[in-house]
């Protein structure tokens, strides 16, 4: 792996990203994105560079993986990945308009579980993982990010996603393991999430829509066990995914009068 000396890059002179990491700051230079890790512990960072070092050489395609590592004195500072243009994350581009198809946001997850299913076949837990660092470009590419933020070869990331922290805390007893099985979760609980603009965490809300979509109607009895169990398994979501449901979501009626009177005042 490439290495860079961090005082050779002159972060002034790059674009500073739309997107930035909750423990990072993200620059863009030409076709490369610079992160740079300035919410991280001396030792976060040792750890990391380990990790770095040990999935070096490994390449799914739609993930993007470091290209160069950036140290300052053996110290880790950052590392760069390719530049992905003209994208934002699910999150956003779910939620920017009105009105939804279902379908589109079923294409999209469908996608990123095929992409999730060959990040597992490289022993690579992505741990830190929800629609907020998944990337989707204006003809529908998708590629995740964050890979900083990954379980491999025994090394954790820092964190959890919050979609995730969220759901372990329904069950503060209990003890998490991350596998394969903590990322379809994950998957599941944002799809949802995005679906009724609200984290889903009881089964009368999933059942607002669930008569009405075949996916969500299939997967009831999984979501419902979900809700009780932390250690309910769920399957790769492209493998139950109906490509043929058709369903328009107005964002309007899944948000308060309230809130809907606010979010409308502030764009004047």
């Amino acid at each position: 792996m490439e290495i860079i000396n961090y005082k050779d890059i002159n972060l002034s002179s790059m674009k500073s990203a739309i997107i930035q990491g909750t423990k990072s700051s993200v620059y863009i230079n030409d076709n490369e994105c610079y992160k740079i890790l300035d919410g991280l512990y001396n030792d976060e960072k040792k750890q990391l560079l380990k990790k770095f070092y040990d999935m070096d050489g490994i390449d799914i395609e739609n993930i993007l993986f470091p290209k160069k590592i950036i140290l300052d004195n053996e110290m880790l500072v950052g590392y760069t990945m390719d530049y992905f243009p003209q994208s934002i994350n699910l999150n956003d581009y779910f939620t920017k308009n009105r009105f939804i198809d279902i379908n589109d946001i079923f294409v999209a997850t469908k996608k990123v579980s095929k992409i999730l299913r060959k990040a597992h076949e490289n022993r690579i837990i992505l741990q830190d993982f929800s629609f907020d660092n998944i990337l989707i470009d204006d003809n529908k590419n998708i590629k995740i990010c964050d890979i900083d933020g990954c379980f491999y070869n025994e090394i954790k990331g820092p964190c959890i996603s919050m979609i995730m922290h969220h759901y372990c805390n329904i069950f503060p007893d209990d003890y998490f393991i991350l596998n394969e099985n903590f990322d379809n979760q994950s998957l599941l609980l944002s799809m949802l999430c995005i679906i009724y603009h609200k984290m889903i965490l009881k089964i009368n809300d999933y059942d607002t829509l669930s008569d009405k979509i075949n996916t969500l109607k299939s997967i009831r009895t999984i979501v419902s066990s979900l809700l009780k169990n932390s250690k309910t398994k769920v399957p790769y979501l492209d493998e139950i995914i109906n490509d043929n449901d058709h369903f328009i979501i107005d964002r309007n009626k899944q948000v308060s009068f309230k809130k809907r009177l606010m979010r409308d005042y502030s764009i004047y």
